[in-house]
């Protein structure tokens, strides 16, 4: 849709052709199908690529992409939270962000009045970079981690033993880390045993919006979005997509493919040449984008050794989720600890 606006506004001197790939990538497929991928959207003629979506494959993608001969690199511009895809060829619109993420939980439980929690850590790469940051950020916002107990990164199993030894930890809530899988069965595993405490998770949360299993799985949950109905812009275009489809996707998904779609078109229409190398100084030069994500005031800026696109603290939001799964409401943003050490 937007691409489609772009071109009859001129903004755009010819139509936009969308080439797509869907690999099964981690955590349930494998790293090798993402770069096959991506070598074929390069062998398409593909100026530019948008993906792709999971940390765990973005690291080996970069390490193929600097390594290939350049007349086979195109710029890619990854939905993934870790900042190791960045690179010459590689930027970030990233879909949350380990150390952003971490930070915001970790201020909105000091918010909540939430003094000490038990992660629950999905044994991967994601798990653990989440962990470290949050432990970073816990120190800041005084939160005090009682233990990590470790849980598998994919869904399914009871989880009780996980939860016992966490309840036996002293925390007052517990927070899981990793991709979101691992959230599956830890409320029946807390109403099992008997111990019903706060939930918190990054963006997770997200997997909400999988269908009404997850919906279940998640009631009660607060965690990290990157949808604001605050935010005009996002609001102004799910009016029109609504106007013109009949559909409005007030969610996540639809606010941050606008943003992926803008900065596309702001690379495609200052590229010089239009090719591989244009696109990618262009996107450098990408600045001062109003963003449809997050809350209102975040906006979309690459540069220089700039290759991550979000500008402002607030680009992540917590929502929380009712207790029957049924919708979610705003919770709160970032804010600075009540105690700076300096």
């Amino acid at each position: 849709m937007i691409f489609a606006e772009a071109y009859e506004k001129r903004m755009l001197d010819r139509p936009v052709e969308l080439v797509i790939r869907m690999p099964e990538g981690l955590p349930r497929g494998n790293v090798r199908d993402v770069v096959t991928a991506y070598r074929e959207l390069v062998q398409e003629g593909c100026v530019l690529i948008l993906g792709p979506l999971i940390s765990e494959n973005a690291v080996d993608l970069k390490i193929y992409v600097d390594s290939a001969p350049v007349q086979d690199r195109v710029p890619y511009v990854g939905s993934v939270g870790t900042e190791d895809c960045l690179s010459e060829w590689g930027f970030e619109l990233n879909n949350g962000g380990h150390p952003e993420e971490a930070a915001t939980i970790a201020s909105i439980m000091e918010q909540d009045g939430i003094r000490s929690t038990a992660i629950l850590l999905e044994q991967s790469l994601i798990g653990q970079h989440y962990t470290k940051f949050f432990k970073d950020a816990a120190e800041l916002w005084k939160i005090d981690i009682k233990g990590t107990f470790f849980m598998p990164q994919v869904e399914g199993g009871d989880k009780s033993d996980v939860l016992k030894q966490a309840r036996d930890s002293g925390a007052e809530s517990v927070l899981v880390l990793g991709f979101g899988y691992g959230v599956a069965g830890v409320n029946a595993a807390m109403e099992k045993i008997g111990w019903v405490v706060p939930r918190y998770t990054v963006t997770n949360f997200l997997t909400w919006h999988f269908g009404t299993d997850w919906q279940e799985q998640m009631r009660g949950w607060i965690g990290l979005d990157q949808y604001d109905e605050r935010n005009q812009v996002g609001q102004r275009f799910l009016d029109r997509f609504e106007a013109k489809h009949g559909a409005r996707p007030a969610y996540f998904w639809g606010v941050y493919t606008y943003d992926q779609a803008r900065i596309a078109v702001e690379a495609l229409r200052r590229a010089e040449p239009l090719g591989a190398r244009g696109v990618r100084d262009s996107l450098e030069r990408v600045k001062g984008l109003p963003a449809a994500s997050g809350a209102p005031g975040t906006w979309l800026k690459f540069g220089k050794y700039v290759h991550q696109g979000w500008m402002g603290a607030g680009f992540l939001v917590a929502r929380k989720i009712s207790e029957d799964g049924s919708h979610h409401v705003f919770h709160g943003t970032i804010e600075p600890p009540n105690e700076l050490p300096l």
